[in-house]
């Protein structure tokens, strides 16, 4: 009689990452809709006043807007900021459950090839000597690019490259142009996605149609953007739920 294969199953750590991006979502729409019911209320407001006094409500209605919309994109950064966030989180989740399933199944040479800190390493019985190990390989891990990372875990559960991936690839991308240039592109986060001179980054726009960012431009998101990527990470993460 054959011996059953062990499977890895991972759906336990996939439910959170589903929820916390959605629990993102849902709050940013929550702000959202504050912001614009406030917007209402103030042209309302500037309605009903008479003419003499319209002129300078106006002017400071309008000034409000103004901050209100930057302060809705200044929202979206963070929620997109955020699902990368827990993105990379189950990454480094998945790629430290994996330590584990190799370890516990003596596919020693499956193990992808990794420095670890010898320190971090706690024999105190089987069990514990395993998870240390894991610990300290998702540690080392985490600081790898994210190309590195995914490769990897393509590798290991036999994921082809699609374009989901260059999808997902892309908004890793746009999530390090917000944080280290203000979304200002550079020519070298174009090829960080494969992009020839002339290249752009392209998303969603607020009508849902495609809108191109070209070098030395900001890239602008928009809430239909958030939640297509919302959608890549739910199908992308089905493909390292199960591993044997």
């Amino acid at each position: 009689m054959a011996k059953k294969v062990k499977t890895l199953k991972l759906t336990k750590y996939r439910k959170p990452l589903l929820y916390n991006c959605d629990s993102l979502v849902t709050r940013f729409e929550t702000a959202s809709l504050t912001i614009e019911v406030g917007q209402a209320s103030t042209k309302a407001a500037i309605a009903l006043m008479s003419s003499s006094t319209r002129s300078s409500a106006t002017m400071a209605a309008k000034h409000k807007i103004s901050v209100d919309n930057m302060a809705k994109s200044e929202l979206l950064v963070l929620v997109h900021a955020g699902l990368i966030q827990e993105w990379n989180i189950f990454l480094d989740t998945v790629f430290s459950k994996v330590v584990i399933y190799y370890l516990e199944t003596n596919k020693w040479n499956a193990l992808p090839s990794q420095k670890i800190d010898l320190k971090r390493i706690r024999a105190n019985n089987l069990v514990n000597m395993r998870e240390s190990i894991s610990e300290a390989a998702k540690e080392a891990f985490s600081r790898r690019s994210y190309k590195e990372r995914i490769k990897t875990l393509r590798k290991i559960f036999q994921v082809k490259h699609s374009t989901i991936d260059t999808e997902m690839t892309m908004h890793v991308e746009v999530r390090n142009i917000f944080q280290h240039h203000r979304g200002l592109i550079r020519r070298t986060d174009l090829d960080k996605i494969g992009q020839p001179a002339g290249g752009y980054f392209e998303l969603l726009d607020e009508n849902k149609k495609q809108k191109r960012f070209y070098d030395c431009e900001k890239i602008e998101l928009s809430k239909p953007e958030i939640d297509n990527l919302n959608g890549i990470i739910k199908n992308y993460s089905e493909r390292f739920e199960d591993l044997s």
